[in-house]
């Protein structure tokens, strides 16, 4: 029996496809993502009765359906998983950074504000937007408050226009906002009709060369593309965000993925981070805000505006005209790799050398093994948080931070990223965020041992005695059960016999402090 995971392309047929959709309608699909590629073209070919890839592809290019059809591919390979309030700590930066300053900005004059969902699926996205707005802005009825939202996607837009959403798509969305702002239906909810009405809906695909359709004379004051340039090449993507940049007030704010960076495509834009994420702003001389300036702070923002220049190395030379679009990618790609050993060395192995090197303080080493491991694992959460260690230990911490962002976009579990986002905390005197940043290393991998043993240490500079005696004495059974504790290879070079001497000290210091007082 034929099915979709049985089909196979041959590797000029992958070409073909590879080339055509990139040429159309601006779509990417590296040889990593071929299986992708496979599985969405063999879907349609099935549902359609093509007996080969090469009658759909001629379907596709020379019939006259063929561009309808090319928008149900579309579908098929483009990802539209997502939910309401996708990634929260950005969400938290809109509301508690970015709208009071929009607000305050507009609000002696036009009270009127414009925001872009670029790449916007099913629209959890856009109406999260209005929700936010909503519950940040004073009088919001009085407010010409309005989200536009596109997507090359014609089917999610069709459901986004719906609104109607399963009980899982919504649970970031707090109870008072399910009764305001939705009505059940059966199993599921819809978007009441006041809050639709502040969302416009429409089909375009970024890779276009015209925006006017698009902006539609507007200037916007916010713009989230977010997780769609990763279907991008870098030549399109500095396109992309030139157009974007066109779009942008020049006191607005542009929010990408987490696993997208505007380093080394833009330098038109300053990225401005938090302690939870980043995003970027026209690049100018911005004043550094105070923290009194950003109201309803749960805790103080860390405000510096960083231009997108965290290295003096030079841009790569461009890669000399190709035959065709696809074989241009190949050939930039190709060019690094040339002088590395086949085959491949497994991402684990690339992972221990640099931090056998890092160990060793061999750190240009340790920074060709970690950049080897994005040669050949582009998204390698590892390989970013190797960088960022490299980064951090020269004193580099604010592009050090940005690493470990690229590493939460790639994967969002990764415990190490926490553990060197709360030293770099701890280095910058941001106790109670530190604190945090272990606490969530611990709920990843509760046995995390240096995590344990930095908190047990920042526990007794915030005069906690008692929960720093409780955190040595889980580091010592920790390391006393698995001498061989994978998380040593952040102990700054202390060894596990030396950690648990400390550890034994400081217990019984602890302990004894205690029964004194």
């Amino acid at each position: 029996m034929t099915t979709i995971y049985s089909m196979r392309m041959l590797p000029e047929e992958a070409e073909r496809f590879q080339e055509f959709l990139m040429e159309s309608c601006g779509l990417m699909f590296e040889d990593r993502r071929l299986a992708d590629l496979e599985r969405a073209v063999a879907g349609r070919m099935i549902e359609l009765g093509h007996s080969s890839f090469e009658e759909y592809y001629h379907f596709l290019t020379v019939h006259r359906e063929g561009r309808e059809e090319l928008n149900q591919l579309v579908v098929s390979l483009t990802v539209g998983e997502t939910q309401f309030y996708r990634t929260p700590d950005q969400f938290v930066a809109l509301e508690q950074y970015i709208l009071p300053r929009l607000l305050e900005a507009r609000g002696a004059t036009s009270r009127r504000l414009r925001v872009l969902s670029a790449g916007c699926a099913t629209g959890e996205e856009a109406y999260s937007l209005v929700m936010s707005f909503h519950r940040v802005a004073p009088a919001p009825a009085t407010w010409d408050f309005r989200v536009r939202a596109c997507d090359i996607n014609r089917d999610f837009l069709e459901r986004a226009e719906a609104g109607v959403y399963s009980e899982r798509k919504l649970r970031l969305v707090s109870a008072e906002e399910l009764r305001n702002y939705f009505r059940p239906e059966g199993k599921h909810f819809r978007v009441v009709p006041e809050l639709r009405r502040q969302v416009e809906f429409l089909h375009f695909n970024l890779s276009e060369e015209d925006y006017s359709h698009l902006a539609a004379g507007e200037i916007f004051d916010v713009i989230l593309c977010r997780n769609v340039l990763i279907y991008f090449r870098q030549d399109a993507m500095r396109r992309v965000v030139a157009r974007l940049h066109e779009l942008l007030a020049e006191d607005g704010y542009l929010i990408l993925g987490y696993s997208e960076t505007l380093f080394r495509i833009s330098e038109d834009y300053c990225s401005v981070h938090t302690p939870e994420t980043f995003f970027y702003t026209k690049a100018r001389e911005p004043k550094k805000p105070r923290v009194k300036d950003l109201p309803h702070l749960h805790r103080p923002l860390q405000r510096e505006h960083l231009l997108e220049a965290l290295d003096s190395k030079p841009f790569p030379a461009p890669p000399a005209p190709a035959a065709s679009p696809l074989s241009a990618v190949r050939a930039e790609a190709a060019a690094p790799r040339t002088a590395l050993p086949e085959p491949v060395p497994a991402e684990a192995a690339l992972w221990e050398a640099g931090m056998s090197c890092f160990a060793e303080e061999k750190f240009e080493a340790a920074r060709a093994r970690f950049e080897e491991m994005l040669t050949h694992y582009p998204r390698s959460a590892r390989a970013h948080l190797g960088l960022g260690l490299l980064l951090a230990n020269q004193g580099s911490d604010e592009a050090s931070r940005e690493q470990c962002e690229r590493a939460r976009g790639c994967d969002d579990l990764l415990p190490g990223i926490y553990f060197l986002l709360a030293l770099l905390d701890e280095k910058g005197s941001r106790l109670d965020s530190a604190v945090d940043y272990y606490q969530r290393v611990l709920l990843l991998d509760r046995d995390f041992a240096m995590a344990r043993f930095n908190l047990a240490n920042l526990y007794l500079r915030l005069d906690r005695p008692r929960d720093a005696r409780r955190e040595f004495a889980n580091t010592l059974t920790i390391l006393e059960r698995d001498p061989k504790n994978p998380s040593l290879q952040f102990s700054g070079g202390l060894s596990r016999e030396s950690l648990i001497q400390i550890c034994e000290i400081h217990r019984s210091q602890v302990g004894l402090a205690r029964s004194r007082a």
